[in-house]
């Protein structure tokens, strides 16, 4: 799916979102975690198509 947008993110932007992985993976369930993820995949494809 292309939009034409180029998304950057800055260090401080990945060391948090790879320390709210951890968190999640640490914390909750695979069931959790799973419906997170189609939530997530949802919103992604929405936003590429109406930034």
């Amino acid at each position: 799916m292309k939009s034409g947008y180029k998304i950057e993110w800055s260090e401080n932007s990945l060391l948090e979102l790879k320390r709210t992985f951890e968190y999640i993976e640490s914390n909750w369930t695979d069931k959790e975690i799973s419906g997170l993820s189609q939530k997530n995949r949802k919103h992604s494809k929405l936003n590429f198509l109406k930034p």
